[in-house]
């Protein structure tokens, strides 16, 4: 969890280099919920090993402390990424613009229904959910085991960014500018 391995194929990760090579950023206030691996991993480990737990029809694994999207890009820039945040629907046009080369390409599809996605990940849908009622069989499950979720939060953004960065994956922050849509 300190070192922030990211997967570099997740949509989010992807979406992230593709917009911050265009310098902008889309207005989408979606939440983002996101795990470590690790602590995804032992939690199905530790289900797995209960008895009881085959009983149940469903543990949603996500984080108790989620962000909404605008926060993140708070913190890219308290990070150092500088980068004009634009109207959505204007980003996701430029980003069916984009040559093969960027990462934004494989997304194509992908971008071409967002527009008609649904309230599922909305900010305000999202926190009329009561995540202890949309976690109940998981929090049951892990009880007192001492496994935890660290809340989706600047340090652990921070961590994950470092890491991109220092696997090449993403240029340094001095390395991109904002430059508005091209």
């Amino acid at each position: 969890r300190e070192l922030g391995v990211a997967h570099t194929t997740d949509y989010l990760v992807v979406a992230l280099k593709g917009f911050l090579s265009l310098g902008i950023l889309p207005d989408f206030n979606h939440v983002v919920n996101a795990i470590p691996v690790d602590f995804l991993v032992e939690s199905i480990v530790h289900i797995s090993l209960q008895a009881d737990s085959f009983s149940r029809v469903y543990f949603h694994i996500g984080n108790l402390n989620p962000a909404p999207m605008l926060q993140l890009y708070a913190w890219l820039r308290s990070f150092g990424y500088e980068a004009d945040l634009v109207d959505y629907e204007e980003s996701r046009q430029a980003a069916l613009r984009v040559p093969s080369d960027n990462p934004l390409f494989a997304l194509a599809p992908m971008l071409g229904t967002l527009a008609r996605a649904g309230r599922s990940l909305d900010l305000d849908a999202y926190l009329a959910i009561d995540p202890k009622v949309e976690f109940e069989n998981l929090l049951s499950a892990i009880g007192d085991s001492g496994i935890t979720c660290p809340p989706l939060d600047e340090m652990y953004v921070h961590s994950t960014l470092r890491y991109l960065v220092d696997t090449g994956y993403l240029p340094p922050p001095t390395a991109v500018a904002a430059t508005g849509p091209r």
